[in-house]
């Protein structure tokens, strides 16, 4: 085989990896070039450069076959140039055929039954190929371009599922070996605003929101086919305020949706975030309907036994499900509870108040005195005015009150106050409950 400069007579497409074989037939002139699709693994067979194939002659028949390559168009010419005197259509005496420039390694090519097969393609066996065929009379010769491409194939595909987190940068690989470019589609709509396709094929989606979800499908492509291949992207939204603000530490105070428990049961649901409050760490406020500052006598529905007023406190579109998967997720939640009153009412000491946790169960410390049961804040710091465990016991002039924070994130939210002992005139009180708050990343 030799290597031409002449114009190709037509191009041959095969991709590294495969098997090219070329036949080269010198009695009905025929060439073809093949892929095949499974690599054949050969023995090395030490040819020569160029190969000389000599079957034995026939009867009434003076053909030989030198083969180093041969084309379609060859037929005819071939025809053309037959001995004085044989029959129509008689072969050329010689057939040779040798690589255009350069040569054919021994190791990955052989000539067997007329054959010529490279094993291993790879692209420096791409080029001209050249086929001659000679009689006494006369020499014909043709050629083809054989373009070898690397096999199309992802190297690095993106993952069939991929999840993030609010306001991440999120990176989809798609590399490919052979691919001339690769693009990228989402399903249903186009790629988000702001993001960036890398050279090696990856796509970058910048500050992420739940919106940003969906099918994203990367195609590789090169003049002649393309392959696909899906991911799945997941935008899991913060699961607090506080997370939000470690993702993002410019985000600003205002409504968001948050998803605590990620996978769990519980949907997801708004909050209000305060980005300022608790030296700007990102705080969770939940609302109730029993926020402002309530005012209860014996003409507002109190009543002298233990308990016996009661208000169940509604926290605003969002469950105590919700709210408990809040708290596991927070690293400190906290609820002011405050009540304001008159001499002679009856309080903690004396079993008349309480609050009602999450779960239904009643409480006997109020605001301020976490953890200390029939005790108010002063109790803890043996600060009562009236020398007892609560500020609103026994007989005074005024007001007196005790608040203060509840603490325990396990039992928070307060869903229910119980008051008692406000059946007289001069028995009369006010309770305040305040925000549901957590912050910080448990």
């Amino acid at each position: 085989m030799k290597k031409s400069k002449m114009n190709p007579v037509h191009n041959k497409l095969v991709f590294s990896s495969l098997v090219l074989t070329v036949d080269c037939f010198a009695g009905l002139i025929h060439v073809e070039i093949q892929l095949h699709a499974h690599r054949q693994m050969l023995n090395v067979l030490n040819q020569p450069k160029e190969v000389t194939l000599e079957p034995k002659n026939k009867a009434n028949d003076e053909k030989t076959s030198e083969m180093i390559m041969s084309f379609p168009y060859l037929d005819k010419e071939l025809k053309k140039m037959s001995k004085p005197g044989t029959a129509s259509g008689s072969a050329a005496n010689t057939v040779q055929a040798a690589i255009a420039v350069g040569h054919m390694s021994k190791e990955i090519s052989r000539i067997l039954d007329r054959r010529l097969e490279l094993v291993n393609v790879t692209k420096t066996d791409g080029g001209d190929y050249i086929c001659s065929a000679k009689n006494v009379l006369s020499m014909e010769s043709a050629h083809a371009q054989v373009m070898v491409f690397d096999e199309l194939k992802f190297t690095l595909p993106p993952p069939s599922k991929s999840e993030a987190t609010t306001s991440e940068n999120v990176l989809l690989t798609c590399e490919a070996q052979g691919a001339r470019e690769v693009v990228w589609q989402r399903k249903a709509q186009g790629l988000p605003s702001g993001h960036v396709i890398h050279s090696n094929g990856s796509l970058l989606l910048k500050n992420v929101s739940p919106n940003d979800s969906g099918s994203y499908t990367c195609i590789a492509r090169n003049f002649y086919r393309s392959i696909t291949a899906t991911t799945v992207l997941e935008i899991q939204g913060p699961i607090s305020c506080s997370d939000m603000k470690t993702l993002n530490r410019a985000t600003t105070s205002g409504t968001y949706m948050i998803d605590p428990d990620r996978k769990g049961g519980v949907t997801p649901f708004k909050v209000y975030c305060d980005m300022t409050d608790k030296g700007g760490v990102g705080v969770t406020l939940i609302s109730h309907d029993t926020e402002r500052r309530t005012f209860v006598d014996y003409k507002s529905g109190g009543c002298r036994g233990k308990g016996c007023y009661s208000k169940d406190v509604r926290y605003t579109g969002v469950s105590i499900a919700q709210l408990a998967a809040l708290t596991r997720v927070s690293q400190n939640c906290e609820q002011f509870l405050n009540f304001e009153c008159t001499a002679g009412v009856g309080f903690f000491e004396t079993g008349v108040a309480w609050w009602v946790s999450r779960s239904g169960t009643r409480m006997n410390y109020w605001g301020g005195a976490t953890g200390h049961d029939n005790k108010c804040a002063c109790g803890v710091t043996n600060s009562c005015s009236s020398g007892f465990m609560c500020n609103c016991r026994g007989r005074f002039s005024g007001w007196k009150e005790d608040g203060g924070l509840l603490t325990d994130k396990s039992v928070l939210p307060v869903t229910q106050i119980r008051l008692g002992d406000l059946n007289d005139p001069h028995e009369k009180g006010y309770y305040t409950l305040g925000k549901l708050k957590c912050y910080g990343v448990a």
